[in-house]
């Protein structure tokens, strides 16, 4: 049986808008970090972002995060939320290439979607993509695995992106 899929990813513009000033600030070279936030029924909603790092490593096609760091975040900000607040997948930037989940990005998802630690079978991914004219555009992501499970195929669906005004 097919999963019912998330079809709109609801984010804050506040947080849109801190992730393509960090996607800014490291062009050329990718960036990126984790997504926070809930699920309610077929949306994503995420309210906030956690980049890649103090320790991060960038380069033109990727980067490697600061793992401890963003697990620290991810756990500080679900207890500060009494647990409403939750990781939800992935994003980053692709500078040079078009807000389409490369390879690389695919075997994310389906390591996020096997992982039981991370509790997240249908894992979100945002990419910023860069145009010719230095603007920067989104695009949401959203990958599930079938009837196999870990041993099965990855299925990876555009999302709709809507944004939002958050209180803060």
């Amino acid at each position: 049986m097919r999963p019912r899929l998330t079809l709109t990813l609801w984010i804050a513009e506040t947080v849109l808008f801190r992730l393509a000033e960090e996607a800014v600030r490291h062009v050329p070279n990718e960036t990126g970090g984790v997504l926070l936030g809930h699920r309610t029924g077929d949306e994503v909603v995420v309210v906030a972002a956690i980049g890649a790092g103090p320790g991060a490593v960038r380069w033109r096609s990727g980067f490697k995060p600061d793992t401890d760091f963003q697990e620290a975040e991810i756990e500080r900000t679900f207890r500060s939320s009494d647990g409403a607040v939750t990781y939800l997948g992935d994003w980053h930037s692709h500078p040079t290439a078009p807000a389409v989940p490369s390879k690389r990005d695919r075997r994310t998802l389906r390591r996020i979607a096997s992982d039981p630690d991370a509790q997240c079978p249908m894992p979100t991914m945002l990419i910023l993509e860069q145009d010719e004219f230095e603007l920067w555009s989104a695009a949401g992501w959203i990958g599930y695995l079938g009837r196999l499970g870990r041993w099965g195929r990855m299925t990876v669906s555009l999302m709709r992106i809507r944004t939002f005004a958050s209180l803060r």
